[in-house]
């Protein structure tokens, strides 16, 4: 029964890996051109199948093997019919640039990139909107549903670098209320070294667990939903695999 189920898991891989597609997203706004990967689950409406936006689709397709865990998961039962979007990050310049708190990029992932959705992938612009990211991309992904919850109502980050320009996001949230947003945020009880230099002038002040502590209480204190998981581990891809599903569930 067992090499039955494994074999059963084998091709249900091989078959999702089989609808992955690659399109080209090109937002005027940044100025330029990225790939974007869609993976459809299930067989529900267009209008019924949550939207769910990966932010950082290098490190989730090659490095977390995150379509078979969808794949998986889906077949299962664990998570619902939806449509999976995985948005490239360019290059290590332009990550930097997007993810840190970057207000076109924001503006980017949820005024054109729905449009694109809708008229090359047929998304429904009713469809329930999550977008998500890990480290830096966990921190522009709750900046962007903060900027636009009209548009990302959900959003998940694991370990989010809350802690960027000494915690930025988080002051911007307590003086400047908002409509609500659900956010799934999760971070490593390992993840507790401050300081801490990323090159190029960027320090890190704070440890990424304290940050998101305060991250987590100040969007309790403003209204916000928020499901909040310190695991065992550290900022790294094996965590964040082991994470990825609980953190998408309670969204």
């Amino acid at each position: 029964l067992r090499e039955q189920v494994v074999v059963e898991d084998a091709a249900s891989a091989r078959h999702h890996a089989a609808m992955l597609t690659h399109h080209v997203f090109e937002s005027r706004r940044l100025g330029n051109r990225r790939s974007l990967w869609h993976l459809p689950l299930g067989e529900a409406a267009a209008d019924a199948r949550p939207l769910v936006v990966f932010l950082d689709a290098e490190y989730y397709l090659d490095r977390m093997q995150a379509l078979e865990l969808l794949s998986a998961s889906h077949a299962e039962g664990r998570l619902p019919a939806c449509d999976d979007v995985f948005l490239s990050h360019l290059d290590a310049v332009t990550r930097w640039q997007d993810y840190m708190c970057s207000a076109l990029f924001a503006e980017s992932v949820a005024r054109e990139l729905p449009r694109f959705l809708r008229s090359d992938l047929g998304i429904a612009d009713e469809a329930l909107k999550i977008i998500g990211g890990l480290s830096l991309s966990g921190l522009a992904a709750a900046h962007a549903s903060w900027s636009a919850p009209d548009v990302y109502s959900r959003a998940f980050a694991q370990s989010g670098s809350f802690w960027w320009s000494d915690e930025f996001l988080t002051d911007q949230i307590a003086g400047s209320p908002r409509p609500t947003v659900q956010f799934s945020l999760t971070c490593g009880l390992d993840e507790t070294e401050a300081p801490v230099d990323h090159g190029s002038g960027l320090i890190q002040r704070v440890s990424q667990i304290d940050a998101s502590r305060r991250f987590r209480d100040t969007l309790e204190r403003t209204g916000h939903t928020v499901r909040y998981t310190e695991h065992p581990g550290g900022h790294t891809i094996e965590a964040w695999r082991h994470q990825l599903i609980p953190t998408l569930k309670p969204l």
